[in-house]
């Protein structure tokens, strides 16, 4: 038994967006995950089986919470991928709660304004490629109109992210 593994529920074979998940597309097996977003892994088949994916979830990889349909998370909403500081991506793991602010310089002097409420993170990705100086990007569930609202906000002002319920050991 491997130290820091527990057994949860794997892509068998790779499940693509908006794919409806059957018993064939999973399997059990034990996987090392960070001890903060254990939570968020899918142990019983019947908490994905019947359900859609959402985004890209590869072979092997573990189903989280965050990458299937729920409920309160339905078809209309718009995955989105918005560039942080490595500062807030300390801040984050997937699963989080979190409120976008646009941060803005004039005049000398800089404001914020909340661009989106309580949204979803279902992914976060670090570019330490030689090209970029270590970009990170969080992913996040919108709506259309504040996906919007976003992307308006990408259009030269920074984005900063505020965590709801941090209770996880990045600090």
């Amino acid at each position: 038994m491997q130290q820091n593994s527990t057994v949860a529920i794997v892509a068998a074979t790779e499940l693509t967006h908006g794919r409806v998940i059957t018993i064939g597309d999973i399997r059990r097996e034990r996987v090392r995950f960070p001890e903060s977003a254990r939570r968020l892994l899918v142990k019983d088949p019947a908490q994905v089986i019947g359900k859609r994916v959402i985004g890209h979830i590869a072979e092997g990889e573990p189903i989280t919470r965050t990458r299937v349909q729920t409920h309160s998370s339905p078809t209309h909403l718009t995955a989105m991928a918005l560039p942080i500081s490595a500062a807030d991506a300390e801040l984050v793991a997937i699963g989080d709660s979190v409120d976008v602010y646009a941060r803005s310089a004039s005049l000398g002097s800089e404001s914020a304004t909340l661009i989106a409420r309580q949204v979803e993170v279902v992914k976060i990705s670090v570019d330490r490629s030689r090209f970029a100086q270590s970009a990170t990007t969080v992913v996040v569930l919108v709506n259309p109109a504040t996906a919007v609202a976003l992307a308006g906000a990408m259009n030269g002002d920074r984005l900063s992210i505020a965590v709801h319920g941090i209770n996880h050991g990045n600090l």
